[in-house]
This record gives C-alpha cells, sequence and structure tokens, in this order.
C-alpha cells in the first residue's frame, strides 16, 4: 500500500479539527423501500455481528499476531462508529469500503503493524507507510508535541520517497506506538478517505471502490482478493432488502 502524500497538506487542519456529523444515520433496515444496490444510501451504526461477517478474525480466538494486536468485534464496531461519525461518513459505499480496506490491511483486525516485511513505521489498522502515518499521527492536537519532540523539535517535510532519510527506524516506531491505540487507529482509513479523497467516491459503487484503491487515492493494485473482501463488507452492511453489486455475483 502506498500513498503519495507529503506533511503539507495536513498541517493546516492539525488544531481545526473535523466537525463530528452529531448524530448517526437511521437504521437502513427499516426505512430502505427495497431495490437494487445504492452503494449512496444512508445507513445506521455497525454491528459486531456484521464485523465478524466480513472480518472472522476478530473474535480474536486465536489471534495470528498476538493477543494485544487483535481487536475483537465489538471494540471494532464501536470505533469505525466514531470515526465513521466525526468525518461525517454515513453512506453504505463509504462505510463498506472502508471497513473492507482496513480489514483486508489488518487481516481481519487482528495486526496493528507490519509483520510481512517488518516496515520501520508501518501500521495501523489501514497499514499506512510512515510518510503517511506521520501526517495522521500530526492530525491529533493531543499527539502534535509528541510527534514533534520525536521529529527533532520541528515538523519534517515528509515525503514517500525521502522519509527513510529523515527518520531513524527507531524513531518511526516511537511515532508509529503514538496512534496504535484503539482511538486513533480505527480514524486512519476515514481520515485518509475525508482528507484525501473525493468524499463521494465511495458512493459510485465498485467503480469508485476500484478508483478509491488505485489512481484517486491509495495508489494499491484492486486484486480479487480486495474485491472480495469488499463484496463482503457490502453483504453484511447494505439493508436485507438491497440487491447485491453485479460485481459481486
Amino acid at each position: 500500500m502506498q500513498i503519495k502524500l507529503t506533511s503539507k497538506f495536513i498541517l493546516a487542519t492539525v488544531f481545526l479539527g473535523i466537525a463530528s456529523a452529531g448524530c448517526t444515520a437511521p437504521d437502513a433496515k427499516n426505512n430502505f423501500p427495497g431495490g437494487p444496490f445504492d452503494a449512496s444510501f444512508a445507513i445506521g451504526e455497525i454491528t459486531p455481528g456484521q464485523v465478524l461477517r466480513f472480518a472472522p478474525e476478530s473474535t480474536c480466538a486465536n489471534p495470528q499476531f498476538g493477543a494485544e494486536e487483535c481487536t475483537k468485534s465489538e471494540i471494532v464496531a464501536g470505533r469505525l462508529n466514531e470515526a465513521f461519525a466525526k468525518f461525517g461518513l454515513t453512506t453504505l459505499g463509504q462505510k463498506a469500503g472502508l471497513a473492507s480496506y482496513e480489514a483486508f490491511e489488518s487481516v481481519g483486525f487482528s495486526a496493528n503493524i507490519n509483520h510481512s516485511q517488518n516496515n520501520p513505521g508501518q501500521g495501523t489498522k489501514s497499514m499506512f507507510m510512515f510518510h503517511v502515518l506521520y501526517n495522521f499521527a500530526l492530525s491529533f492536537p493531543e499527539l502534535h508535541p509528541q510527534v514533534v519532540n520525536l521529529s527533532g523539535g520541528t515538523v519534517k517535510e515528509v515525503q514517500w520517497d525521502t522519509y527513510q532519510k529523515l527518520f531513524s527506524a527507531e524513531q518511526m516506531n516511537q511515532i508509529r506506538a503514538l496512534v496504535l491505540p484503539d482511538q486513533y487507529t480505527f480514524q486512519s482509513a476515514p481520515w485518509l478517505y475525508s482528507t484525501n479523497c473525493d468524499k463521494n467516491m465511495l458512493n459510485k459503487g465498485f467503480e469508485g471502490f476500484k478508483n478509491f484503491m488505485g489512481s484517486g487515492c491509495i495508489y494499491a493494485d484492486i486484486n480479487d482478493v480486495r474485491k472480495k473482501k469488499w463484496c463482503q463488507a457490502v453483504e453484511a452492511l447494505k439493508p436485507q432488502n438491497m440487491g447485491m453489486p453485479a460485481e459481486c455475483s
């Protein structure tokens, strides 16, 4: 997963915050009239049972990467609902797209740092590379002073192809540790989408998700495994009387 961002875009919003949505969408299962798949339809809060349908690893019964990194479905649902409310994300396409993205990257919410390549500073449930994680950490006013301190006293101009020259592995891992707690890590995908992407992108069905994963935001490959995870999330979160996307048939 590679996202080509610099630290400039986030500094203007560090102390401004992002307004909360205020309330959650009504229960979509009760007010959808029935019909074909509609990614732009506003849905209610995610439940632990829905999380288990697209991330069965979140039982944490046999955590692949240790109990300290695995997050149970009850906590996943609550933290995702908080993040979606904070960034004003209400639709089926937005919630299914971002939840499936985090579920894929974190192996069903069972990992919080990269274990396959052991890249210094790579982590969160979205498995941000460090240049993205750095900006994410700076976006929290309460973490900003610590990030600056760990950066040598100044905010660095962090780019995807230069960050390894600016920070030691120890520094990157220390900054990463700041955003691994549940109250931060689950905000990673909603934050990225809300600050770097067209917020209507994921309301355009599978083509919108492909664009989000590709040149529209993430710059990652969209393969059959990612597609399957998206379809699982859509099926779990959609109203019962809504059809499935043609791409999931």
